[in-house]
């Protein structure tokens, strides 16, 4: 049979014990990241529902915001002109 040590078992206990930590942390980022999307959506349609502010989610999961007319308007105000536009995606 096999025999152990009292040595095998604590690295054996700190092994597991590290795995267990780990997996843990993971599946608490995995939550928090998921809340964080969904508050973050939250405020996507909150400021997309006054009709002022467009804003897309793109393919490669950024976000693209077109704010036209706004930010138009406000330029003129200021007395700057308004930067150039990039493209849609």
């Amino acid at each position: 049979m096999f025999r152990f040590a009292i040595r095998d078992v604590l690295w054996l206990t700190v092994v597991v014990g590290l795995g267990c930590g780990w997996w843990i942390h993971a599946a608490r980022l995995a939550n928090q990241n998921k809340a964080l999307e969904r508050r973050f959506a939250g405020v996507i349609e909150l400021v997309t529902s006054t009709g002022l502010i467009e804003i897309t989610k793109t393919k490669s999961g950024g976000y693209f915001v077109d704010t036209g007319q706004v930010a138009k308007d406000l330029w003129k105000r200021v007395g700057e002109p308004p930067p150039a536009a990039e493209p849609k995606p």
